[in-house]
């Protein structure tokens, strides 16, 4: 897995999602048969950056900053999270953060432990994320739903 410089995206236009113990495989085939429920709520997919955690996977889903995109309440995207595999216990506190008013939709970068050492850190992984991609963009070229 190649791992370079952290990538420049607005994380403010994007579908945050934890996949926990879940290979890449298996999250891209997860992912890949539930993006037509995105594609539902109009919103314009620009580009997806996967994180290598200890854990598991952060998926990065960037989307256009337009209308639509503005149009999404934290009910939407917390509904398309979870819709697109991201781990149920992160997404019911999203809920409670944003319902109370509290900053929500965060994924750590780093985490440590009660001792403050680093036990997990996002690590960029350019191959993942443009393994994505490419899924993607054969997802869309080859979708019944698309065709009129």
């Amino acid at each position: 897995m190649a791992e370079t410089e952290y990538p420049k995206f607005d994380k403010n236009c994007c579908l945050k999602i934890d996949l926990d113990n879940m290979r890449f495989d298996m999250m891209l085939k997860i992912v890949s048969r539930r993006f037509h429920i995105i594609r539902k709520f109009g919103i314009t997919f620009k580009n997806a950056f996967v994180f290598d955690t200890a854990k598991g996977e952060h998926l990065y889903l960037e989307f256009q900053n337009d209308d639509k995109w503005q149009a999404l309440d934290f009910r939407d995207k917390i509904f398309l999270q979870l819709v697109m595999g991201s781990d149920m216990n992160r997404e019911a506190f999203n809920w409670l953060r944003a319902k109370n008013d509290i900053t929500w939709n965060i994924l750590f970068i780093r985490k440590y432990d009660e001792k403050g050492e680093l036990i997990s850190e996002e690590k960029y992984n350019e191959e993942s994320s443009k393994k994505f991609d490419s899924a993607y963009s054969g997802f869309l070229t080859s979708a019944k739903w698309l065709k009129k």
